[in-house]
């Protein structure tokens, strides 16, 4: 799990990492902004969750788990 705003920079930079040197990893990334979902998700993260949305992480893992990708988005 990662966030878009880390203290030392952005984590599409942890996800491109993690893409270019094909780590065997699932990456779920959580923003506070629609754009940095989006972001995120163009950068190679294999599902998000908006951080206003967050009491809803399980059931994204979840739902990745059984079933690829999803966005979990507003409230």
């Amino acid at each position: 799990m990662v966030d878009y705003d880390l203290d030392d920079g952005k984590g599409t930079d942890v996800v491109r990492f993690i893409r270019e040197h094909q780590l065997d990893v699932a990456i779920v990334a959580v923003s506070a902004h629609d754009h940095g979902n989006r972001e995120l998700l163009d950068a190679g993260a294999d599902t998000v969750c908006a951080k206003g949305s967050f009491d809803r992480v399980g059931e994204v893992l979840e739902r990745f788990a059984t079933g690829g990708r999803i966005v979990c988005t507003g409230s």
